[in-house]
């Protein structure tokens, strides 16, 4: 689950070129479609097929398999026809499956700037106003969740506007875990501070142990300690703004000048593992989990993978500078878009609602996996790291407290971050060289809009 995450944020930024060139010159922003009337009464849309694409794979495709299997004995009216590959060939070519007439009626797509924005600026996407509203899809998930979903018609500013995507039912975190058997031989309790978590990696290192196990070696996942540590050191709604285009647009407001000097910092001090730079994430999480290092940054789910045993691991609420509200770097597994060009709109709307019911949710916690609702659904009690980013995503959420990925702010954005984070951790670049490199690429992006 997670590495299919990470992958859709790895090659986004390498697609966007090719999104924006093969993206149909004559197309235009749909908005027409939130003066349309919607029919909610599946049942009664008659015989229809639906084509749908979908990158989900391992536990993820089993969770997708159960849910088709689940709404088409639900509504037998409609048969979904699915089509599955990985993340890299979808965003490769999704704009021009939404154009093809015999293309997908329903796709899963991404966030921000690389994906959304192109494609609803490229009007391949259905405007979801009308469904959103007779669905009430805007009060099952929250608003900061909402906002990431949105971009104005003219695809001119992204979180604000009109509803391009759901988000089904399945939402991925960023975090921190610790393991719990090496913290208590340390003696201490998880951080609840920047400078307890500061402390706590001091007394690892002294102890002979590896403070942080990590895999730097990807530009993607080299962003994973930035963005955590931004996150914890910056102002959620300066980072919100700057991602969004509103405010300032001053990047080293963010927070983000801290955590980049934190990184060298750490880096510095030798509180991660020495090989960290020549390992991939999979091979700093795999080392983590076979009991390697006493904190590893990753994404929601890592711990309680098929043969790991949870119990040995826990996840840090994130430590904030200022001791604030829960929040959390936080997106749906997968976002789900309507072609602009589908026949069959209702019953594709459908579709997406029924992905995202309380149902389904209930099928995400069944399989391990953190839901986007919590009404309506069972929770597990046992304690584990599982239960644990259950206790604490809910707590996000009902703080409205879901921070962007920084990536979206520009097409560009994760490709830069990623490479100066490298040579930021290397020693080979300074904090404020990261910074300003970023920054000179989100003035140009929003220049040229």
């Amino acid at each position: 689950m997670t590495t299919r995450l990470l992958r859709r944020t790895a090659v986004a930024a390498a697609l966007v070129a090719t999104l924006a060139a093969c993206a149909p010159q004559a197309a235009q922003v749909d908005s027409s479609a939130s003066t349309g009337t919607v029919d909610t009464d599946a049942a009664s849309l008659g015989d229809v097929t639906l084509k749908f694409l979908d990158f989900s794979g391992g536990n993820d495709e089993v969770y997708m398999k159960k849910a088709i299997a689940a709404f088409e004995d639900a509504y037998p009216n409609i048969t979904i026809e699915r089509t599955a590959a990985d993340f890299d060939q979808v965003m490769a070519t999704l704009n021009l499956r939404l154009a093809d007439k015999d293309g997908p009626d329903v796709a899963t797509i991404n966030n921000g700037w690389q994906s959304m924005g192109t494609l609803s600026k490229g009007g391949l996407l259905l405007n979801l106003d009308p469904y959103a509203d007779a669905y009430g899809w805007r009060d099952q998930m929250a608003p900061t969740i909402q906002t990431e979903h949105e971009f104005t018609t003219d695809g001119a500013t992204m979180g604000k506007g009109s509803l391009w995507g759901t988000p089904g039912a399945r939402l991925t975190t960023m975090g921190v875990y610790y393991n719990v058997d090496k913290l208590d031989a340390l003696g201490l309790e998880a951080p609840t501070s920047v400078e307890d978590f500061e402390a706590a990696l001091a007394a690892a290192k002294d102890a002979g142990e590896v403070p942080i196990e990590q895999g730097m070696q990807e530009k993607t996942f080299a962003t994973a300690p930035l963005f955590l540590l931004q996150t914890m050191l910056g102002d959620p709604t300066k980072i919100t703004d700057f991602v969004y285009g509103n405010g300032d647009g001053d990047l080293a407001g963010t927070g983000m000048l801290d955590a980049a000097q934190k990184l060298a910092d750490w880096s510095k001090n030798g509180w991660f593992n020495g090989d960290a730079s020549g390992l991939d994430l999979e091979a700093g999480r795999n080392a983590f989990q076979a009991g390697t290092g006493v904190f590893h940054f990753d994404y929601s789910g890592s711990m309680a993978e098929e043969g790991v045993d949870g119990s040995k691991f826990a996840r840090l609420a994130l430590p904030q500078d200022d001791e604030g509200a829960a929040v959390a770097v936080g997106a749906p597994a997968a976002v789900l878009g309507i072609a602009a060009r589908t026949e069959h709109p209702d019953a594709a709307a459908a579709f997406v609602d029924y992905l995202g019911s309380v149902e389904m949710n209930q099928l995400a916690v069944d399989s391990g996996m953190l839901p986007i609702r919590y009404d309506g659904v069972t929770l597990p009690d046992d304690g584990g790291v599982y239960s644990t980013e259950l206790e604490q995503t809910d707590q996000v959420t009902q703080h409205d407290g879901y921070v962007p990925f920084f990536d979206w702010a520009s097409p560009n954005m994760l490709d830069i971050l990623g490479g100066q984070a490298q040579l930021v951790f290397a020693g080979k670049s300074t904090p404020q060289q990261l910074v300003d490199a970023a920054q000179a690429d989100y003035d140009d992006f929003h220049a040229g809009k």
